[in-house]
């Protein structure tokens, strides 16, 4: 007979306000037989809920798929982790090895190898098993794709983009259908996945693909011209006429990119003598920029820091990652700007860790570079992995997300922490390159078996205090302007303030509430979502609500990258940037940077030198960090507790930021520091304070900065007592 499996997803999409276009003239698909298959509901894409048809996709075309098994016990193994993060239990702490977690939970051989046998019997061709035998990869034609899942291979316009989709849930021979819970490659959704590095408003970015031996990417940051604040309890103040906003005509300039120092002064990591070492912090991102290495060694002798070398550094690959898809879906040369931000930033908090950075092809598999993850989780590469990527959550079919949390739940197991950046589009309603009628979060960060980094702005002050908000900035700008005076600056016509980011987050549409947020997030952001229009959605039930933990994000209060890049004129060195050897007609640049892809691997360092001090007392790691972050004391900004709490802005702030661009341009900006205008073009506008878009930092829990930002010297006191 014909079945269906059918995954629990919500339907609250269906039920927001807004005009949908119809799925036209969709390809017919093959009469299925009704003895022998089953429909895999979950599969099936929810973005074509608002697409239209625009084509159709070759026949001769040739596509790479994966068939995810499904993990066996799974109830067993979810009582095991629970067991794991319950103090007193007698399997508390208690973690895995790889090889008992196979030998328990991962699919039978003999599965993998009958799911092998239906794929061939279906026409197409192995590539790939792990070990681990978490999916099978192989490949056909677009014409034996159809023939075997009985699914469409289309051209869709989808919010401004073209990908190719099946329409329906793909369909599987019953004889697998008990082992089988997602077919991934059946659609190129990953045009919506993006790196949450983010660079200041109206800045340039390198805009050509790479490959894994190509060239740096071309130079493209601005370069600050306008003096940088080092410190905001006595800061340097401009004068801008007319007003930006009516406040006041004088406000403080930006910072130029936070040194390692400053950095370490502002988490206290600089107060603790745990540096990392004994721990692995593994980075998972597309692509590899193909001077990481050295990069990370000429920023580390700026900046005081221990060299890397093949003892302490590792980068780990994945075949064709020096294959760029052809239509061109992974993105520009910022993902080799993302892991050289990756691996700085880990560096800077834990100097003493190990670096593990994992690059994964960019094809049409996966959308998420999970595959280079579920590598790393399951022969446990490193102790601690972060990824700086992901999508709004809808972009994602229902069954990707669980195959994704059996990887999370097998990494817990294992005692390994996984962290992802929230996002740097706030809840997704305001216009950064997405049309989204709902607000959303971003996959994998709402997942409840990871720790979601969201984002802060950071005034850090030179004797070691700091004032720390939550990341959301709108910007205004003006291209003409002309100093007058010191510190003294006529601007030409504002142009109105604008979005120009913000922390990623909000509550899940998809993730019910995890037992950890349970009385600490307020039932008013748990159970209630946001629409374009302004409107809430109540959910009656308690959902994952994102972040749990804030860093640095705001890049405009940014951190300090370094970065060779290609020299715009070849033989003659871009402003600020300093000469290397090679490559040839490359530059070493150091510029400020931004987004929660800077949070994300800062906090990877956090929990490398939690784990480091408690190896030193004899304790295990601390693995899936959220239980314990949820069971922490939260402080005042200044107080001893591990966990400071970010609260709502007290009064309107804007910083000052004068760039000039590579063409002699200059761009005069105004950015208000977490802070939403209530007419973004009434230069006497009301602000509400606190607000990331629709978002609100507040005290206590919020959805912009979740529990607040990490102290170490109280987390050291926390969880490893008695480390030094």
């Amino acid at each position: 007979m014909h079945m269906s499996i059918h995954n629990k997803a919500t339907t609250l999409l269906r039920t927001v306000a807004v005009t949908a276009l119809c799925v036209l003239g969709a390809t017919t698909v093959s009469a299925v037989a009704q003895t022998d298959v089953v429909t895999l509901e979950g599969s099936k894409p929810r973005l074509l809920e608002n697409a239209a048809r625009v084509g159709s996709v070759a026949d001769s075309k040739r596509i790479t798929i994966s068939v995810y098994l499904k993990f066996r016990n799974m109830n067993d193994l979810d009582q095991l982790i629970e067991d794991q993060q319950t103090p007193g239990n007698a399997r508390y702490q208690q973690f895995l090895t790889p090889e008992e977690f196979h030998q328990k939970y991962s699919p039978l051989p003999a599965d993998v190898a009958k799911v092998k046998r239906e794929l061939v019997r279906m026409g197409l061709q192995i590539v790939d098993a792990p070990t681990g035998g978490l999916f099978v990869t192989a490949t056909g034609t677009v014409r034996q794709i159809k023939s075997a899942f009985h699914v469409s291979q289309d051209l869709y316009s989808v919010r401004g983009k073209t990908i190719r989709s099946h329409a329906e849930a793909p369909v599987i021979p019953a004889a697998i259908a008990p082992l089988v819970l997602h077919v991934a490659g059946l659609d190129d959704t990953k045009k919506f996945v993006r790196t949450f590095e983010t660079v200041r408003a109206g800045n340039t970015v390198p805009a050509r693909r790479i490959g894994a031996n190509d060239d740096p990417p071309p130079y493209g940051i601005w370069y600050t011209r306008s003096p940088c604040n080092v410190d905001y309890s006595t800061p340097l103040v401009g004068t801008i006429t007319p007003a930006a906003y009516t406040t006041s005509p004088k406000m403080d300039f930006t910072n130029c990119g936070y040194t390692p120092d400053q950095i370490r002064q502002a988490y206290g990591v600089n107060k603790v003598a745990s540096t990392g070492k004994g721990i692995r912090i593994g980075l998972v991102d597309l692509y590899v920029s193909s001077t990481l290495e050295q990069d990370l060694n000429k920023y580390s002798s700026m900046h005081n820091l221990p060299q890397v070398n093949w003892g302490t550094f590792q980068e780990i690959t994945a075949p064709g990652l020096g294959i760029p898809s052809e239509d061109g879906n992974c993105g520009p040369a910022g993902w080799s700007v993302e892991s050289t931000l990756d691996v700085e930033a880990a560096h800077t908090i834990a100097p003493g860790a190990d670096i593990v950075y994992l690059g994964d092809a960019c094809n049409e598999i996966y959308p998420l570079p999970m595959q280079a993850m579920y590598n790393a989780i399951d022969n446990r590469l490193a102790d601690i992995l972060s990824g700086s990527f992901g999508g709004p959550e809808l972009a994602f079919a229902t069954s990707q997300e669980d195959a994704d949390n059996q990887e999370f739940k097998q990494a817990a197991s294992l005692g390994i922490s996984l962290m992802f950046s929230s996002g740097d589009s706030a809840d997704y309603l305001e216009p950064l390159g997405y049309d989204w009628p709902i607000a959303a979060v971003s996959w994998p960060a709402s997942s409840p078996w990871v720790t979601a980094v969201g984002g802060t702005s950071l005034l850090l002050n030179k004797n070691g205090s700091k004032a720390e908000y939550g990341w959301g900035t709108y910007a205004n700008t003006a291209y003409i302007d002309n100093w007058t005076g010191p510190f003294q600056i006529e601007a030409g016509a504002w142009m109105g303030w604008g979005f120009a980011g913000g922390s990623g987050g909000g509550t899940s549409m998809l993730m019910s509430q995890p037992k950890y947020q349970k009385g600490v997030v307020p039932v008013s952001l748990s159970e209630k979502i946001n629409t374009f229009q302004a409107a809430t959605i109540n959910l009656g039930v308690p959902n994952r609500v994102l972040p749990d933990i804030g860093m640095l994000a705001d890049p405009f209060t940014g951190f300090l990258q370094g970065q060779t890049m290609l020299e715009n004129t070849p033989g003659t060195l871009d402003i600020g940037c300093q000469p290397i050897s090679s490559p040839a007609n490359a530059e070493y640049c150091e510029f400020p940077q931004g987004g929660t892809s800077v949070a994300s691997p800062l906090f990877a360092g956090v929990m490398a030198v939690i784990d480091s001090a408690r190896l030193s007392t004899g304790k295990p790691f601390i693995g899936f960090a959220n239980p314990t972050l949820y069971k922490l004391t939260v402080g005042s900004n200044g107080s001893v507790e591990p966990i400071w709490d970010v609260p709502k802005l007290a009064h309107p702030l804007a910083l000052i930021d004068e760039e000039l661009d590579d063409f002699g341009g200059m761009g005069l900006t105004a950015v208000g520091i977490n802070m939403v205008p209530k007419d973004e073009y009434d230069p006497n506008t009301g602000w509400t304070l606190g607000g990331d878009s629709k978002l609100m930092t507040t005290k206590g829990y919020d959805n912009v900065t979740g529990l607040g930002t990490p102290w170490l010297p109280g987390l050291i006191k926390a969880l490893a007592p008695g480390a030094k």
